[in-house]
């Protein structure tokens, strides 16, 4: 095992890119803990920082080796010795059809190893389930059970609450 530990302070690994100044890409900080990529002084236990003059694009990509029905996804856990693995993802998909979903996912109450469900998905044609995963309209809201509303509505305005056009 290798062991790279600077004498005092953050640990900073830097990039050079041709005649450019030496430039901090990633840095540790021994006292705190955090990780700061593109960022000297990170706050966060993980802080992402690109300059305005990297230019546009992306700061964040999370990728697969793709392929029908591949996702790539943000999990978050709470809790982190659940045996279910997250409480809850928001999911990149491929849809099969060189495009993809987005799906937002959501543990069930009841029991520690419930696995995760998709609460919404954006389709890769813009349409939005709620309660379903197969929206058939730009706005698709499907209730689950008999007893509870598919949707509510409800505003504190004297302005209407729920405005429909046909035209």
């Amino acid at each position: 095992v290798n062991t790279i530990k600077p004498l005092t302070g953050a640990l900073n690994l830097q990039y050079k890119s041709g005649l450019n100044a030496w430039t901090n890409g990633l840095t540790l900080l021994d006292n705190s803990g955090n990780v700061g990529i593109g960022i000297t002084n990170p706050s966060t236990i993980l802080q992402v920082y690109k300059a305005n003059a990297s230019g546009v694009g992306p700061i964040l990509s999370l990728a697969s080796d793709g392929g029908s029905g591949t996702t790539t996804a943000i999990n978050f856990s709470p809790w982190l010795t659940r045996s279910g693995g997250a409480s809850v993802a928001i999911v990149g998909q491929d849809d099969g059809n060189f495009s993809g979903n987005l799906l937002f996912q959501t543990a069930p109450t009841g029991a520690e190893a419930n696995t995760l469900s998709t609460r919404m998905i954006i389709n890769s044609s813009g349409k939005i389930g709620i309660g379903t995963t197969t929206p058939l309209a730009t706005l698709d809201i499907r209730g689950v059970s008999g007893t509870i509303p598919a949707a509510s509505v409800s505003a504190v305005s004297s302005f209407a609450a729920l405005i429909t056009d046909n035209s």
